[in-house]
């Protein structure tokens, strides 16, 4: 196996895989080299639709297994950070949620770059060229999720679908919140994701869509792939990455660059490890300064939540009588193994989420003391402060539910994380993990928001049909609405839901002291040959989940280094 390459890509994740699969198409064909962690991943059982919420909680060999230290304002709990190991990245076990955005979030992330490529007008062709989206919408559904062909590709790798069946009572939530005031999105993905609509999943034909399925179907020569290696050096010879070491002491080069795309923790440690990040800190461990650039590791970012979950009448829903029944889950599973279809392709398919504003967040103290830009954003149309999910995963997941009961799941984010926080090594020890902390909701508006979220939330599910008709308490939810019992229940149950971001963040050259780490092309400010292509570059940390906007980095990425280079 040749170690020399044109590119390497360090990561074979979301964006890594998608874009060394850019790169080895390209008209002039160039050797593009993969370094994966982990191992790599193609069985089935990883793509069960149905087990969208399990598998990153019962499948630790695709998990790197990091936790957060503890979070002063979450009463000092440490938080599980999944983040997926294998060919895919965290494609393989996150929760298959496709939504990318607000318009406003790539405006906002242009303007801040510099750089108009990063703008809604671009990143939304680049989306498109990215889609195979499943129209499939029964005509009987198509008042409540009909999204335009205008808005959307259907020749692009990664597959993208709503389920043909949807879940028992989605069809009346969303109709009941509707009737409540908040206005019905046909296509959450429009670039206007304000509002109650269906939420398209990674998924389609009865499998889960991963980075590896949709970008390594028929893989050129040209791309080569080492899985189990971990990178633990970039060789640089006078400020110029040349190659790579791996932590078994293999080397590999490359005469053009190398890309690092091995996710929001690991591409920080990766450059500091080599030299690249604030000068004081390197000292700390012996590292030999390549490039004193502060703001690598710093500017974390991540959407806090809660999980609640509402016990409700057994005639609304049928979740807890599936899960509960051994004769429907083992015909289930024989059916789907024989040929993806059947109940395991339609339960836990039908996730509503509603984009919102909250209605007095402009008159708040935590509001006025934000800088100017930032309030000028957060007024936009199109950029809610909270999104609400209907019909995500029972937490506690071994809550007991009574027979002939179910539950509905309400799970509240905040949008627009002001606060920031860290991720520094350990040790010069490249096997050793970072030390990930997010400091979580130490933000006076994060909190706020979060707080105001669950509160908005819940009054508007009280006030529909479907809870004035089922709800039968709380497995686990707040005993009033009152702010100090609802601030006492996010101090207890917060936590993240790992859309990690920021910590190589982009910006302008002249923004380098003020912690921007890349361009706009995401080279990295003062060597050659090195350029960043993943959350860790993203500085505007997008209203909706981050797979989405990954794989659009990747995207954007392999086609500046297409152009740049001619390929």
């Amino acid at each position: 196996m040749s170690n020399h390459s044109n590119f390497i890509v360090v990561g074979g994740g979301t964006a890594g895989l998608l874009l060394a699969s850019r790169l080895a198409n390209s008209r002039s064909k160039p050797t593009v080299l993969v370094i994966e962690a982990g191992k790599g991943r193609s069985e089935l059982s990883y793509r069960i639709p149905s087990s969208r919420f399990s598998l990153a909680f019962t499948n630790p060999e695709i998990d790197h297994g990091y936790n957060t230290v503890p979070q002063t304002e979450l009463g000092g709990r440490e938080l599980q950070y999944v983040r997926g190991k294998g060919l895919g990245g965290s494609t393989l076990n996150n929760f298959m949620l496709y939504l990318s955005g607000s318009k406003e979030d790539y405006n906002h992330w242009a303007d801040l770059a510099g750089d108009d490529t990063w703008n809604w007008e671009e990143s939304h062709r680049r989306l498109k060229e990215l889609e195979n989206f499943h129209f499939n919408v029964p005509a009987e559904l198509q008042h409540l999720f009909n999204p335009s062909s205008r808005d959307h590709g259907s020749s692009g790798p990664i597959d993208v679908s709503v389920p043909t069946v949807w879940e028992k009572g989605s069809q009346k939530i969303v109709e009941d919140v509707a009737k409540y005031g908040v206005p019905i999105n046909l296509d959450i993905n429009s670039g206007n994701p304000m509002g109650i609509g269906m939420v398209p999943s990674f998924a389609a034909s009865g499998l889960r869509t991963t980075s590896a399925s949709a970008n390594l179907r028929d893989k050129p020569d040209n791309l080569l792939i080492w899985t189990e290696a971990t990178v633990g050096k970039i060789i640089f010879v006078n400020a110029h990455a040349v190659g790579v070491e791996t932590i078994d002491g293999r080397k590999a080069f490359a005469t053009q660059e190398i890309i690092l795309t091995a996710g929001a923790f690991n591409t920080p440690k990766l450059l500091m490890l080599s030299g690249i990040g604030p000068k004081d800190h390197l000292h700390k461990f012996n590292i030999p300064i390549v490039k004193h650039l502060p703001g690598v590791g710093q500017s974390l970012k991540d959407h806090p939540a809660i999980f609640l979950t509402a016990l409700m009448s057994g005639k609304l829903f049928n979740r807890t009588a599936f899960e509960s029944s051994p004769s429907l889950t083992t015909a289930a599973k024989a059916q789907w193994e024989q040929d993806q279809t059947g109940e395991l392709t339609h339960q836990f398919s039908s996730l509503l989420v509603m984009f919102n504003k909250l209605p007095n967040i402009y008159n708040t103290p935590e509001f006025h003391a934000l800088e100017e830009h930032e309030k000028e954003y957060l007024k936009r149309d199109t950029v809610p402060h909270y999104e609400a999910v209907f019909m995500g995963p029972k937490i506690p997941p071994n809550a007991e539910v009574p027979e002939g009961k179910e539950y509905l799941s309400l799970v509240m984010f905040g949008m627009n994380p002001q606060g920031s926080g860290t991720v520094t090594l350990f040790s010069a020890d490249p096997e050793d993990a970072a030390i990930i902390d997010p400091k979580t909701l130490s933000h006076a508006f994060d909190k706020r928001v979060l707080v105001d979220a669950v509160i908005d939330a819940i009054e508007i599910f009280k006030g529909t049909d479907i809870y004035k008709e089922g709800s039968e308490g709380w497995l686990n939810g707040p005993e009033s609405l009152e702010r100090a019992v609802v601030e006492k229940l996010v101090e207890e149950q917060a936590l993240l839901v790992w859309h990690a971001n920021g910590t190589v963040k982009m910006g302008k050259k002249d923004d380098e002291n003020r912690g921007a780490c890349v361009d706009g092309s995401g080279r990295v400010f003062g060597v050659k040959g090195l350029r960043v292509a993943d959350m860790s570059l993203s500085h505007v940390t997008i209203n909706g989940h981050t797979a989405a906007a990954a794989y659009l980095i990747g995207a954007t990425i392999a086609e500046k280094v297409i152009q740049e280079y001619g390929l």
